[in-house]
């Protein structure tokens, strides 16, 4: 991704450039959604995590971004300045304002008549070839920075001696933040619950107006997630996939390993562990099965995105209750207030 958007620079409005630096964009993402799911450690909140550091904020902030505050910055242009990230928000940079500034098919900005770039002419002043290059050069320096933070995370997670790959599977030795195996099973555990709060809620209860109904429950199109993109589909799918490896500790090649549902079965669970499971698989089976965008979907085919969620929260209902009950496991604050 920031080969391809060294190249777009060079040449700003040639379309296979930026075709090129999309398909690099939507490998990104489907590689960082698979990460996405598990955020312990470095990748967690440094004010809610173990050992957080916010990395995941900086590499991907959704649903924290605002394209109106990224056209700002197109007008200021101050974003190659050493210290724009020490001075801006994590919603105007990261993934996840890079597929804004890649995917925006139009030279319009998405700000209010009465926001400053708007009511000065400062937008108005610039033509479509200068917008382009600034989009080119803000998504460069966007790219080089998501990249030093993932090679940052990749870092501490490094077998054999990354700090927090240590510390997570050596807990109890030295100075490692988890004083047992059972606290660091639990981290793992509240990081698991992606799946209910942010995918099933966010992801897909909000567009369709489950959640945040947008008029009387019907469904919200343009509250995906990767609204510019189209690419919403692709990105939960991810999170689903990676959440079966996470269940099952599967390795990268797909064997299983010592995961939670061998957990349950010990406990004579291998019912629950099934439902689970099936549950993940049957809305990954119903997402597959759409035949455009998850955007498109929400007008056409509502049906089977609604049978999606079903199928999800057949899952994350079983993983927030007995599960936890079974495995003695502690529910992460934020997820034992929520009753749906």
């Amino acid at each position: 991704l920031d080969e391809a958007l060294a190249a777009l620079v060079t040449a700003p409005e040639d379309e296979t450039a930026r075709v090129t630096a999309q398909d690099a964009w939507k490998l990104a993402m489907r590689a960082w959604q698979k990460i996405e799911v598990i955020q312990i450690g470095p990748a967690g909140s440094s004010l809610k995590a173990i050992g957080g550091a916010n990395l995941r904020d900086e590499i991907y902030s959704w649903p924290s971004v605002d394209p109106c505050r990224i056209d700002q910055e197109i007008v200021e242009n101050v974003f190659a300045q050493d210290n724009y990230f020490r001075q801006n928000l994590i919603n105007s940079y990261g993934l996840d304002a890079l597929e804004y500034l890649l995917f925006n098919e139009t030279y319009n900005n998405h700000c209010r008549q009465v926001t400053n770039i708007n009511e000065d002419g400062s937008w108005d002043a610039l033509d479509e070839s200068e917008i382009a290059l600034r989009r080119a050069q803000f998504g460069k320096v966007l790219a080089a920075n998501v990249l030093g933070h993932a090679q940052d995370l990749a870092a501490f997670w490094a077998p054999p001696d990354g700090e927090f790959y240590v510390h997570f599977t050596q807990p109890g030795v030295g100075d490692s933040p988890y004083d047992n195996y059972m606290k660091a099973l639990n981290d793992y555990y509240g990081a698991l619950f992606y799946i209910d709060l942010t995918l099933k809620d966010d992801k897909l209860g909000v567009p369709l107006g489950i959640m945040a109904p947008c008029d009387e429950g019907t469904p919200c199109p343009n509250k995906v997630e990767s609204r510019w993109a189209h690419y919403s589909k692709e990105e939960i799918i991810a999170n689903l996939q990676s959440f079966q490896r996470a269940f099952s500790s599967a390795d990268s090649n797909g064997a299983d390993g010592r995961g939670f549902d061998d957990l349950l079965a010990e406990k004579g669970q291998t019912s629950m562990a099934d439902t689970i499971k099936a549950g993940i698989a049957g809305a990954i089976t119903q997402l597959e099965s759409l035949n455009g965008s998850l955007k498109e979907a929400l007008e056409s085919e509502l049906t089977t995105v609604n049978e999606a969620y079903a199928s999800l929260k057949s899952a994350t209902d079983r993983l927030k209750t007995d599960f936890a009950d079974v495995l003695e496991l502690e529910v992460p604050q934020e997820g034992a207030g929520d009753n749906d």
